[in-house]
């Protein structure tokens, strides 16, 4: 049964008002009330320049520097959000874990299109490993558009022969931008993020002409074989489920070591409730183990 705090939630994101008629800017105004929520008190948050991209180190009182590392990429359709969005939820994913969480600034678009993400994810990761961190100790890790750029900067790096981290995590991918699944059109009446992010707008200002199933855009084009060990989350009302399920099909087809979970009562990027919501607390903890068992050596 979901909990209260959920549906509280859900009501909430329901009585939003849609993001139809938005300009760009009103639309990053809108979705980043994050950024000004106070901090915690066990998070501290160190600004980095990584590799020529901003990026800030997250960490939550206990956490070690010889732990786990997380790079995580942020959601927000290419186009919205930033550090300061995703700032809590990055030092929560290192107390998880017990170490310690990058969250990277990449470029947005339109200002910034395809491929400038991927290309900035790359970086930080890079100079994640320039600082000596063994990769085998690194996830990569994001939420709806940054998920995209987990599965798309991995195999960016294997195709240019850098050492691969040690596992990913997607949660609320949006691993197809041709959005082929059913569930793009019979989950729209169910899943609020329907009204309040417009796909079709982000594809075009993300990829403004770009063949959409070019791999760096849409990871399911593309060949996944030797990747590392991969945990996708989706919510069982989100127009992405079915998008999500393909990823994970067509990476285990790869030969990579998929885990696919549907999370009941999970709604797209719930992770972001975490410490509000018993499921995003639920699924953070999930997420930890995973990494811990493919990062923690």
């Amino acid at each position: 049964m979901a909990s209260e705090q959920r549906e509280r939630v859900v009501a909430d994101l329901w009585a939003l008002p849609s993001s139809e008629g938005l300009t760009v800017e009103e639309w990053r105004a809108a979705a980043g009330w994050r950024e000004h929520v106070p901090s915690p008190a066990p998070l501290r948050s160190v600004e980095v320049d990584a590799g020529g991209v901003p990026a800030e180190w997250e960490t939550w009182d206990g956490t070690a520097d010889d732990g786990p590392v997380i790079c995580f990429f942020h959601g927000g359709g290419w186009v919205l959000c930033s550090i300061g969005t995703h700032r809590v939820l990055g030092g929560r994913l290192a107390g998880a874990v017990g170490g310690r969480t990058l969250v990277v600034g990449y470029r947005l678009a339109p200002e910034h299109p395809f491929p400038a993400a991927v290309h900035d994810c790359v970086a930080a990761y890079r100079w994640v490993l320039d600082h000596g961190v063994d990769p085998r100790r690194v996830a990569l890790a994001g939420d709806s558009a940054g998920a995209n750029l987990v599965l798309a900067t991995a195999l960016a790096l294997r195709d240019e022969g850098v050492p691969l981290p040690g596992a990913l995590v997607a949660v609320s991918p949006a691993p197809d931008l041709t959005f082929r699944g059913e569930s793009n059109v019979t989950n729209r009446p169910h899943d609020p993020f329907s009204r309040l992010d417009d796909m079709p707008r982000f594809v075009g200002l993300y990829l403004q002409g770009h063949d959409p199933t070019d791999p760096l855009a849409s990871p399911v084009f593309g060949d996944l074989t030797g990747l590392p060990p991969l945990l996708v989350m989706v919510g069982p009302t989100e127009t992405l489920r079915d998008d999500s399920a393909e990823l994970a099909r067509v990476a285990a087809e790869a030969g990579v070591d998929t885990t696919f979970e549907l999370v009941d009562g999970a709604f797209h990027t719930w992770l972001g409730y975490a410490g509000d919501m018993p499921e995003a607390d639920a699924s953070l903890a999930r997420i930890a183990r995973f990494v811990t068992e493919h990062c923690g050596g």
